[in-house]
């Protein structure tokens, strides 16, 4: 089940508290994952010391799309999507996090061998 939640005053927390999953997903509205992401993401919260994580950006189409696609996932924390424990997430919406965005910032991360399309904006 996949729900859609804004940003706002406490939209963040009240998302994951009310997820019924120990994993979450976040991505920025317009990500696309590609192929083969579900089998990463269970291959990775499988095991017993996964952390957070997220995708890859795209390595295949036109050069210039590769490089603007890189540019804007380095600008954004989010633009990789995270895959991030129900308990860590809650443990990072603290006052001042109402975002996907703060809750990505500062994350040490893995690299999920899927790939995804940040939103071109």
């Amino acid at each position: 089940m996949c729900r859609i939640i804004r940003d706002g005053d406490g939209a963040l927390r009240t998302a994951v508290e009310a997820a019924r999953s120990d994993w979450l997903i976040v991505l920025e509205p317009g990500a696309r994952l590609r192929a083969g992401w579900a089998e990463a993401v269970i291959d990775h919260v499988a095991k017993p010391d996964a952390g957070a994580a997220c995708f890859r950006p795209p390595v295949s189409g036109h050069l210039f799309h590769r490089w603007l696609a890189r540019l804007i996932t380095r600008r954004r924390a989010l633009a990789r999507g995270l895959v991030i424990s129900r308990h860590h997430a809650l443990a990072k919406c603290g006052p001042g996090r109402q975002s996907g965005e703060d809750l990505a910032r500062g994350i040490p991360v893995r690299h999920l061998a899927a790939w995804i399309e940040p939103p071109v904006a």
